[in-house]
């Protein structure tokens, strides 16, 4: 199997590589609005669906790399979160979160649903039980929408 990707580095890569494109695909699938704050939302729902659809992509995705395998180690953050970036932007120019360092928000943003989905995903934490998640999850994505929100 090795020997298709020219080795287990190239297997690595090649694996990391699907990982990237899904996950940025999913991102950018999510349509933009006249409603940064409504397409926060939905970026959020996006990227917990794309991790329980592909929960082995996602821990690749989301899990260091070895530099000696693929290129520099490093996921192409910018590519992965250049759509928070870019509604992080629009929320910061309408008003709606405070005019401080975009990457400040993004990077508390990212952290705080990526939290939830690893501990969703590991079953540790699972006590809506099935759909209850979903609205859990909900609540969480609005809970940081409201903690940035101005006023």
């Amino acid at each position: 199997m090795y020997s298709i990707f020219g080795g287990r580095a190239g297997l690595i890569a090649a694996v990391g590589q699907t990982a990237s494109e899904g996950f940025v695909a999913a991102q950018r699938a999510v349509p933009t609005t006249d409603d940064p704050y409504e397409d926060l939302f939905n970026l959020g729902r996006a990227y917990r669906a794309w991790a329980i659809e592909n929960p082995a992509l996602y821990q690749v995705l989301m899990s260091p790399r070895d530099p000696t395998l693929s290129g520099d180690g490093s996921m192409p953050q910018s590519a992965a979160a250049a759509p928070l970036f870019e509604v992080v932007l629009r929320l910061i120019a309408a008003g709606t979160f405070p005019d401080v360092f975009p990457p400040r928000i993004a990077g508390t943003i990212w952290a705080s649903v990526h939290g939830f989905v690893m501990l969703e995903l590991s079953g540790i934490f699972d006590i809506a039980g099935g759909a209850g998640m979903d609205v859990l999850y909900a609540a969480h994505l609005e809970s940081i929408r409201r903690g940035w929100r101005v006023g």
